[in-house]
């Protein structure tokens, strides 16, 4: 067995380790999927609260080996946290699925071997075209679903992709997910020209009507996302009685929200208290604006279609009901 005994095969620090010590952690790391041993992970001891008053944060780490197998020796009395990793696997460090792949130990009382079990990553990957079939800078967002859960759809994250279309999400649990791409071709929109609409896997608007891409742990699936043909785009314009300048932004309705920036020629006349958006894909979205005053914030939603014509004249009015006291 892989075992720490001096600072050679240290990752951290030797302060863990105190050779009046006994205290003994030892284990095994399997793949929770197969039961199979995982050869190589990296585990790291760690003191979480010690017995005896020394100073707690000391750690300690060591790679198991060819039998999945680890052993710490000399290690304080006192609560410890165990913790396992391989390239591969969920449970990685500033991962939500970090605990997942961690067990608490409390010596002298546990002495039993540990069996840390690792959890195949799984991922999600491709090319997003245009409606050519050519690689296209965008947006990309994927949520996760869990219907006994609200809201139902979280974002699980997003990213952005450059001309070559190429994407990938991963690790990710096993679960049902969904993909999304907005904001195509950032940064090189140019007023009149024809804006792509929001779309959801494969050729949805929305994330109801769209096909749930499932994983099971370890999957690794591959897919194409062809966009459909850009469109001419439409102004919405409207008037809001802010006094200060307001943070307004569009969204697409529905749940969830996928936020759409301002790259579609959003302006504010702070002045005659207008604002536009130019250039608006078509679509179904819910127009926000949120602004301070002393003592006061303001936050208003109202719902907004954009079809084939310029929307003029929206009216947002701060109201009793949209005020929220500032304490």
């Amino acid at each position: 067995m892989s075992r720490v005994l001096n600072s050679v095969l240290l990752c951290c620090s030797a302060s863990l380790l105190f050779p009046q010590e006994s205290g003994l952690v030892t284990g095994k790391v399997v793949d929770d999927h197969t039961g199979a041993a995982i050869p190589g992970a990296l585990v790291t001891v760690r003191l979480q609260q010690s017995a005896h008053g020394t100073a707690h944060g000391e750690e300690a780490s060591l790679v198991t080996d060819t039998d999945g197998g680890f052993e710490f020796r000399h290690v304080p009395e006192g609560l410890l946290s165990v913790h396992a990793y391989k390239a591969g696997y969920l449970g990685f460090p500033g991962h939500p699925t970090y605990g997942r792949a961690s067990a608490m130990v409390h010596l002298p009382q546990d002495q039993a071997p540990l069996m840390i079990r690792l959890t195949p990553a799984s991922g999600i990957g491709g090319q997003v075209t245009d409606e050519m079939g050519r690689g296209i800078a965008a947006h990309v967002s994927i949520f996760s679903e869990d219907p006994g859960r609200f809201p139902r759809f979280r974002c699980h994250g997003a990213i952005r992709i450059d001309q070559s279309g190429e994407f990938r999400f991963a690790p990710l649990p096993a679960g049902r997910y969904y993909l999304e791409v907005h904001n195509v071709n950032p940064g090189l929109f140019l007023p009149g020209q024809p804006v792509y609409e929001a779309q959801f896997y494969p050729d949805k608007p929305d994330i109801r009507s769209a096909q749930p891409i499932d994983l099971t742990a370890g999957q690794g699936v591959t897919i194409q996302m062809r966009l459909h043909a850009p469109a001419r785009g439409h102004a919405v314009r409207g008037s809001l009685n802010a006094t200060v300048q307001p943070e307004i932004w569009m969204d697409i309705a529905g749940e969830p929200q996928v936020g759409i920036r301002s790259d579609f020629g959003y302006r504010w006349d702070q002045k005659a208290q207008t604002f536009e958006f130019s250039d608006m894909p078509r679509g179904a979205y819910t127009l926000h604006a949120t602004w301070n005053i002393p003592m006061n914030h303001f936050a208003i939603a109202t719902p907004v279609t954009v079809a084939d014509e310029d929307i003029d004249g929206l009216v947002l009015q701060a109201s009793p009901t949209n005020v929220e006291p500032i304490f």
